[in-house]
């Protein structure tokens, strides 16, 4: 079965870079597609990931990774700034971009939630809103966890979390709650 599957995706990932020459495979892009495999038939994955892919994830899909990927995080850091100041002065502390969730960026939560139907809830939150609303999700999942990233809550860490750089928490906060599971899906969707 697992083999069935991963041929299949491989059939679907190649379908849509054949049909959209202007679109360029990144890393993460086989998570994005999967979902869509997962939940449907191969047929209709290919329909809705092309579709997705074309108007909903494009910018990721750039010759130039950088060109898609800076000014959504970018914008992932405004809105930061306008909903919690402080959270967004250590983001910028941390180099001004918040690098740990590419993942969560261009897989819309795939790679790093294990729970199957949290990540549908997930995409069916993306696919019926606006295109950006997984940028908002990221948001709210980094206020929901902005005690730990500011180093207020460190329970579950064995060292002193407010002893490293700001990137390096944030990064040991995130890999914490991608290993435990302790994604809001629910609250960050609300």
């Amino acid at each position: 079965m697992k083999d069935v599957k991963r041929t299949q995706l491989r059939r679907v990932i190649m379908a849509i870079l054949i049909r959209n020459p202007n679109l360029y495979y990144y890393q993460g892009f086989h998570d994005f597609v999967s979902v869509f495999l997962l939940t449907l038939d191969e047929n209709l994955a290919f329909y809705c990931a092309n579709t997705a892919s074309n108007y909903l994830i494009s910018d990721f899909m750039l010759e130039g990774f950088e060109q898609g990927i800076f000014p959504m995080q970018d914008m992932i850091s405004g809105l930061t700034e306008v909903l919690d100041p402080e959270l967004a002065e250590m983001i910028q502390a941390g180099g001004g971009r918040p690098h740990f969730c590419i993942s969560w960026l261009l897989t819309w939560f795939a790679h790093d939630i294990d729970c199957f139907s949290k990540v549908q809830l997930i995409y069916d939150a993306c696919l019926a809103t606006h295109p950006c609303f997984v940028s908002y999700i990221i948001v709210a999942q980094m206020i929901i966890s902005k005690n730990a990233l500011l180093g207020r809550d460190t329970d579950g860490f064995d060292d002193d979390v407010t002893a490293f750089a700001p990137e390096d928490i944030a990064y040991m906060v995130f890999r914490s709650i991608k290993d435990n599971q302790m994604f809001s899906v629910d609250e960050a969707i609300i």
